[in-house]
């Protein structure tokens, strides 16, 4: 049947029209807390540890109990350059967050604040507010670093400190 089995051979079964919410005979549903007293926590251990939770109010936090935003992710072992929080496919790492706060686009080891790294690695700063279709974009060359500015606002301003330079 349709439900959740675990190793010691305990199933729990589906429940539909009742007052779990599942619609379908085939819908599982997890509820920590089905009224409205907002007390309701699920959790999720492994090893004797608790590893993650889902609040009453829909927000998760790993690694955390206390989690302040919609997806919280918190480590108390992960320092310096060690992963906190990585996308990617199976066998290519996109975006990595690491502990000591440096983003890693296309690398695994960001050395700076925010570091990106490919073959075409171009940066666009784009403004899609006050002045639409302008946009600052770098990238590196064989023939070095190459900045294209687009502006249909306002002439391009090159300044040092609080002094415009034309």
């Amino acid at each position: 049947g349709n439900g959740l089995y675990f190793p010691d051979g305990t199933f729990i079964g589906t429940a539909a029209g009742t007052s779990t919410g599942i619609t379908s005979p085939t819908d599982v549903a997890l509820a920590a807390d089905n009224d409205t007293d907002g007390s309701g926590v699920l959790t999720f251990s492994t090893n004797g540890s608790e590893r993650m939770r889902v609040y009453n109010n829909g927000t998760i936090g790993v690694g955390t109990t206390s989690a302040t935003s919609l997806f919280a992710i918190a480590s108390s072992t992960a320092t310096g350059t060690s992963g906190l929080f990585s996308v990617g496919t199976t066998t290519n790492t996109i975006f990595n967050v690491l502990a000591n706060g440096n983003v890693g686009i296309g690398t695994t080891t960001p050395a700076q604040t925010l570091q990106v790294n490919g073959t075409n690695g171009t940066i666009r700063i784009s403004d899609t507010g006050s002045a639409p279709n302008t946009w600052l974009d770098m990238s590196m060359t064989s023939s070095g670093l190459v900045a294209a500015i687009k502006s249909t606002q306002s002439p391009l301003i090159i300044g040092t400190t609080n002094t415009n330079q034309y």
